[in-house]
């Protein structure tokens, strides 16, 4: 009988262990077209996996289709395989968390159910920047790289779960999860912030006008849409400057808002501090 032909191996482009807690391993692997790991396996630690380039199939409990800049988590003991269902290669960074590591945990397992499924960030998250500069560390292997690489990896881990946690909580304040377009625009906001954005585009991912817009938004969430996109961008800017050594100017930048002057006085209408006082606060 003859036998069925091998999936295509994967070419890994970096690996790197022994990084700080909570991290155990971050890589970067390149799957063929036509590749097919559909030996079912688990791991002992979490794997979040940023869909960099192609498309994706993750049968996790239930079967997820995870597209370009989306990011897709399978909690431990879960078992699981990928395949690729594009037309060209498949570009994925695997983040392997130690599943110990009980502040990260606890909202991992929330967003997976206690463990039971995988899941996927429904819109397309602007996490590329963020990869890159893991690979340019790994690259240059600099003193300090690994420790610049946990850091790299947390914003991508935190952002991650501060817009889950988000959507969840606003729906657990309404006892009822958001319609299907408000987590569409949810995840919309969370995955674009660092763009220019307007009530247009939302308006659009909802597919109503900019006035009826807002008000299924307030409605659901309890806040404009706007007013959801300042408080994502501060959320996304104390992360910043409690992990990493960013100047503010450079801070605000990375969370959409081109003014260092109009960010300081948006973080402080938001927190009631400046962003220097915060990360003084914050880093004690």
């Amino acid at each position: 009988m003859r036998k069925p032909p091998r999936s295509p191996e994967p070419r890994i482009l970096f690996q790197v262990g022994g990084l700080p807690p909570p991290f155990v391993t971050t890589q970067m692997t390149v799957h063929p077209r036509g590749w097919d790991l559909r030996a079912a396996h688990r791991h002992t630690f979490y794997q979040l996996v940023f869909d960099v380039k192609g498309s994706a199939r993750l049968d996790a409990a239930r079967r997820l289709d995870v597209k370009e800049g989306q990011l897709a988590v399978v909690p431990p003991g879960l078992l699981h395989d990928w395949q690729n269902v594009g037309a060209r290669s498949l570009d994925m960074m695997n983040i392997h968390i130690d599943p110990d590591a009980t502040d990260l945990v606890r909202y991992l397992d929330a967003l997976t159910s206690d463990r039971t499924h995988g899941t996927v960030c429904p819109e397309r998250m602007d996490l590329l920047p963020l990869a890159e500069r893991v690979a340019d560390e790994v690259k240059r292997g600099e003193a300090g790289h690994k420790q610049m690489i946990a850091t790299h990896l947390m914003q991508i881990v935190v952002g991650f779960l501060r817009s889950g946690m988000r959507t969840l909580t606003s729906a657990a304040a309404k006892r009822e999860r958001p319609s299907l377009g408000i987590e569409k625009a949810l995840w919309f906001i969370e995955g674009n912030y660092r763009r220019d954005l307007t009530l247009d585009d939302v308006a659009r991912v909802l597919h109503v006008g900019p006035k009826h817009a807002c008000h299924v938004f307030n409605r659901e969430v309890g806040t404009s849409p706007m007013r959801y996109l300042r408080a994502t961008r501060v959320e996304k800017a104390k992360s910043l400057l409690e992990l990493t050594n960013y100047r503010v100017g450079e801070v605000a930048d990375m969370v959409g808002v081109q003014d260092e002057h109009h960010f300081s006085r948006l973080f402080k209408r938001e927190t009631g501090m400046s962003p220097v006082a915060y990360r003084d606060r914050h880093r004690g």
